[in-house]
């Protein structure tokens, strides 16, 4: 939780939401910082005890808030393995578990990590979390939430099968709505909430309205 100047998608953030807002999300969420990629961001999972299961170590591009990709692929590794922990057994949960609790009035799931940090900075009032990838959207990871109203926004493409999975959680007492707002012809297949929210931000500015909020679509 510190080194935040080296931090690429910290520095994305704080350009557009400005350091003090940023600062108390990347901490709320307990990022880290990384050396690796040449500096890069660490997503730590923590369960509702408190403990961390592990950190997903990922780059992206300071300027375009986007993931980086190499000569191998994306930049993408795990803090478990960079550090080489003897005898460990990975059992993910969802990214920004441990910030449940019983004042939390409506919680959201996105896929992304990136995206959870970018729409609680957007939307305070929902308490966002991940599940870091689209089979990350399961009864494993999704079993803390029963006792909380749950509004699901899976990629464009995606909808069906997070859709089936709530349905089949709703049956056991559950209580998820995954919502149909980036299901739309005129977004591309992958593409998630924040680049919905940055699609409909450009489209709604005129010359004058720098500074003004995008349409409340969601």
């Amino acid at each position: 939780m510190s080194n935040y100047e080296i931090n690429p998608l910290v520095t994305y953030l704080i350009n557009r939401f400005g350091e003090e807002a940023t600062t108390t999300v990347v901490q709320e969420y307990q990022v880290g910082t990384a050396k690796k990629f040449n500096g890069s961001t660490v997503f730590y999972q923590i369960d509702t005890d408190g403990r961390v299961r592990t950190g997903k170590i990922m780059g992206y591009d300071a300027t375009t808030g986007k993931r980086c990709k190499g000569e191998r692929g994306p930049q993408i590794t795990w803090v478990h393995t960079e550090i080489k922990a003897p005898r460990f057994h990975l059992t993910q949960c969802l990214f920004g578990l441990h910030l449940l609790n019983q004042d939390t009035r409506q919680v959201a799931i996105v896929e992304s990590e990136k995206t959870a940090l970018f729409m609680r900075l957007e939307f305070p009032d929902y308490t966002w979390l991940a599940t870091g990838s689209l089979g990350g959207f399961k009864h494993e990871y999704l079993a803390p939430l029963k006792e909380f109203n749950v509004i699901a926004f899976p990629d464009n493409g995606a909808y069906d099968q997070w859709h089936q999975t709530a349905t089949s959680m709703n049956e056991l007492g559950f209580s998820i709505e995954v919502s149909t707002a980036i299901e739309d012809a005129s977004y591309e297949t992958g593409w998630d909430l924040v680049d919905v929210f940055l699609f409909e931000e450009s489209k709604s500015k005129k010359p004058g309205d720098e500074g003004k909020p995008p349409p409340q679509k969601f």
